[in-house]
């Protein structure tokens, strides 16, 4: 995954589906759901649950998680099946 050349947009690396297996791609994904079941445990243990700010906190990692389950996971699940790489936004073919 190299680093964009230059910041053109809200994407910080871009997928190269051409030069990488589905089982990178697979890997790649768990790594992000990884990274949100880590962030939903430092939401859990440091944000204050009794105060406005730690539930507006909670909040927005809940609605993460969600979107990234709805978004992300069929997309995984299909590619891990045999399915084919996703084309656009951050997948692009080299």
């Amino acid at each position: 995954m190299p680093p964009a050349d230059r910041v053109t947009s809200l994407f910080l690396f871009f997928f190269d589906t051409d030069a990488s297996t589905k089982q990178q791609f697979v890997a790649m994904s768990m790594g992000g759901y990884a990274a949100s079941a880590v962030a939903l445990v430092a939401a859990l243990v440091w944000l204050p649950r009794d105060q406005l700010s730690g539930q507006v906190g909670l909040a927005i990692v809940g609605i993460g998680i969600v979107a990234t389950l709805v978004a992300e996971v069929p997309t995984t699940i299909r590619v891990a099946r045999g399915g084919p790489m996703p084309r656009g936004y951050v997948y692009r073919s080299s």
